[in-house]
């Protein structure tokens, strides 16, 4: 590890107890011998060599224990990718923040908004190019307050992940294209758990979805890119904005939708007090 600034070498630390008896919540060092430390290539190590499930940054890239800061907040939680991505806007956190605030007045403290990408995407699996995955999270790094690195596929799985260390409200900000792949048969398929299951765990405990109206071009591209087909789901007329109104599923997945919509777990994301166009980002 000495010779390695990256922290490729703490993969050691497993040595005859294996990663699944270990788990990291950070690492850091002082002294002269890691001057040269890279804060952010280490906490990818151990993410990508399974000592960690997630690590969180600051904006400045340093290392800062989970247990700490999600302790009893709430968590405004907006998800990326490395195989798709599109222009992050931390407006889009801030508004969120704002309309958790609105139906939640009485909360015991501020959320903490958090930008979080997967090295183990549900559609290509684990992320290969390490290289591609660092330059990924140094551009979050310069336009997010925290931004998270998780080895967690599937979204309900980070539900489960966060009240490790919180029971206040959580909030998923995702594009209209996300979350027609979170209702997807496909999202599950070398997962365990089924649709129906996965949607009551993600749904559980105060957690909701925020979602943004996407362009038309945007909402298709994303899908494409991600191999999903869009043949088990209809866009209502042309319209140039995607957004909840606008979809529609085919069987039973509909009364599901509806139910969801029904029940106030999906909301679309506008500012509070009033209608207005945000940027989406899927």
């Amino acid at each position: 590890f000495l010779a390695d600034s990256s922290g490729r070498g703490l993969a050691s630390l497993a040595d005859n107890i294996g990663t699944k008896l270990l788990e990291a919540d950070l690492v850091t060092a002082s002294g002269p011998a890691f001057v040269d430390m890279d804060s952010i290539a280490v906490g990818m190590a151990i993410v990508t060599g399974g000592l960690a499930e997630v690590i969180l940054l600051d904006h400045e890239g340093r290392q800062q224990p989970p247990t700490e800061i999600l302790h009893k907040r709430p968590a405004i939680i907006e998800r990326t990718s490395l195989r798709y991505t599109s222009p992050q806007k931390s407006a889009n956190l801030e508004l969120a923040g704002d309309k958790l605030l609105a139906e939640a007045a009485a909360l015991k403290a501020p959320p903490v908004k958090i930008t979080e990408i997967s090295t183990n995407s549900v559609h290509i699996g684990s992320a290969g190019d390490t290289q591609q995955l660092l330059s990924r999270l140094r551009q979050l790094l310069d336009i997010n307050e925290w931004v998270m690195l998780s080895a967690i596929d599937q979204t309900h799985k980070l539900t489960t992940y966060l009240r490790r260390y919180s029971q206040q409200p959580v909030r998923y900000v995702v594009g209209t294209s996300t979350l027609v792949m979170l209702l997807s048969d496909s999202f599950y398929g070398n997962s365990s758990s089924s649709l129906l299951e996965a949607t009551g765990k993600l749904f559980s405990d105060d957690a909701k979805v925020y979602v943004q109206a996407m362009s038309r071009p945007e909402f298709l591209a994303h899908l494409h890119a991600v191999g999903q087909a869009d043949d088990w789901f209809t866009l209502s007329g042309d319209q140039d904005k995607i957004g909840l109104a606008d979809l529609s599923f085919d069987g039973a997945r509909q009364k599901l939708y509806e139910y969801l919509l029904d029940s106030g777990w999906i909301e679309e994301l506008t500012p509070v007090g009033g209608a207005g166009e945000l940027r989406s980002n899927p």
